[in-house]
């Protein structure tokens, strides 16, 4: 079994504050803009569409986020949230970016998947 490696803290950080950021926007909560900041330009256009005007009794709540390092570079996303009485499985990709205007953490989602 090969050592793991230790998961970068702002990777960690920057995971939760995006699911979150992610399931308000789906929630419409937030403007599908702020995604821009998160996600890949086509996740963007994914999760914007995904918007629905929800009631704050079936709001999403996120229960638990965890990273699993892949490289120096990369992370797997996996976790869970809940709405209401229900709890739904969460899975995807970060990546370290180049800091700039748009991604100023270092971090981006290529791949998110919420069951």
């Amino acid at each position: 079994m090969a050592p793991s490696r230790k998961v970068d803290t702002s990777a960690h950080r920057f995971a939760e504050l995006a699911v979150r950021l992610v399931l308000e926007v789906v929630d419409g909560r937030r403007p599908d803009a702020q995604l821009m900041t998160v996600l890949t330009p086509a996740l963007v256009t994914t999760f914007g569409a995904a918007r629905h005007a929800r009631t704050e009794a079936d709001s999403a709540v996120v229960l638990r986020t965890r990273l699993q390092t892949v490289d120096a570079r990369t992370a797997e996303l996996f976790g869970s949230y809940a709405r209401g009485h229900r709890v739904f499985a969460m899975a995807g990709r970060v990546v370290r970016t180049p800091v700039r205007g748009r991604t100023r953490h270092g971090w981006v989602i290529t791949t998110l998947w919420l069951g």
